[in-house]
C-alpha cells in the first residue's frame, strides 16, 4: 500500500473549489498526494475501465463507420495517453494520484488505482497527451513512458510523445485509401473533467445526462468505466474531410480540439 500524505491544511478543510486540472497543478501545497503506505486510513480501490467505440456501440476494427464528412473509415489502431488523474471529493478535497501516465490501446485498458481514500468523490479529471515536463524528459523511461515499449508513441526526445495515434482506412466522395493521424506537441495537451462543478455535463452512450460521482469504500473496488467516442476525432467543432485531410500535417490543432469536449463519455460508476 502506499501513503496519503495529509497536508497540515487539510485537518481545518481545503476551501478550494475544483474547476480545473491546471488549477490543481498551480496548487500543490493543498492537494492529498498517495506516496506511501499508512494502514491507519481506511482506503478502497478504483479501477478505471477505458473502452474504444463509435457513437453507442464498441469499437469493432473489422466493421465500416461513416463519420461526419460522409466518408467511410475503417480503423486499424488508436492509441493515446492519458496523464495525471486527479479525484476531489465532496468536501473539495482534491487527491492525486502520482507517476499516472497510462497508453490506452485499440482493445481499451483496465487501470488499477489502490489505496484511495473512503469516501464519495465529486469529480475527475485527467490529462490527454504527456504534460510538457515529461513530454520531453529522458530520465522518465518506466512504465508506459518507456520508448523501448511505447509502439511507435515517440518521435524524438526533442519532440516528445505521441498523445493520440489513429490510423485506418477510407473511402470517400473523390478518392480513398489510407489516413494516419499522429497528433503531439506541448499546445495539445488537453484536460478532461467530469463532475457536477463542470460547466457542461456530459451524456452517456444512453444519451442521458450523467452526474459524476463515486463512492468509495473500504476493501472494495469501484469501477469507473469510460468509453470514447472515436465519432468526434473527425466532427467536433472541425469537421476532417478524409479527401482533403487525411495526415495529420496541419491538422493537428484541429482533432486535439476534437478530441477535448466530447471524445470521452462516461459510462457507468458501480462498486464490485
Amino acid at each position: 500500500m502506499k501513503k496519503l500524505l495529509l497536508l497540515s491544511t487539510i485537518l481545518l478543510g481545503l476551501l478550494f473549489t475544483f474547476s480545473a486540472c491546471e488549477k490543481d497543478k498551480e496548487k500543490e501545497d493543498d492537494i492529498i498526494v498517495i506516496d506511501e503506505p499508512d494502514d491507519t486510513i481506511p482506503t478502497g480501490s478504483i479501477r478505471l475501465k477505458i473502452d474504444n467505440g463509435f457513437e453507442d456501440e464498441l469499437l469493432s476494427t473489422a466493421q465500416e463507420y461513416i463519420v461526419e464528412s460522409g466518408d467511410t473509415i475503417k480503423v486499424s489502431m488508436i492509441r493515446y495517453y492519458i496523464s495525471n488523474v486527479y479525484l476531489t471529493n465532496e468536501n473539495g478535497d482534491t487527491l492525486k494520484i502520482e507517476n499516472s501516465y497510462y497508453l490506452i490501446d485499440t482493445d481499451g485498458k483496465e487501470i488499477e488505482l489502490t489505496n484511495i481514500p473512503t469516501g464519495t468523490y465529486k469529480s475527475l479529471c485527467f490529462g490527454f497527451g504527456v504534460d510538457s515536463s515529461a513530454n520531453h524528459d529522458i530520465s522518465r523511461n518506466e512504465g508506459d513512458l518507456d520508448p523501448n515499449g511505447s509502439n511507435g508513441m515517440i518521435w524524438t526526445w526533442s519532440s516528445g510523445y505521441k498523445f493520440l495515434r489513429l490510423e485506418g482506412e477510407f473511402k470517400g466522395d473523390t478518392s480513398q485509401g489510407t489516413f494516419k493521424f499522429h497528433v503531439g506537441g506541448d499546445a495539445n495537451y488537453k484536460e478532461v473533467h467530469f463532475g457536477q462543478m463542470m460547466s457542461a455535463m456530459r451524456t452517456s452512450s444512453e444519451g442521458h445526462s450523467t452526474m459524476f460521482s463515486a463512492v468509495v469504500s473500504e476493501s472494495k473496488t469501484t469501477e469507473i468505466h469510460l468509453r470514447t467516442n472515436i465519432a468526434e476525432v473527425f466532427k467536433t467543432p472541425n469537421t476532417i474531410d478524409l479527401d482533403v485531410d487525411r495526415q495529420a500535417h496541419g491538422l493537428s490543432s484541429k482533432i486535439a480540439d476534437n478530441y477535448t469536449e466530447n471524445f470521452f463519455e462516461l459510462h457507468h460508476v458501480e462498486v464490485q
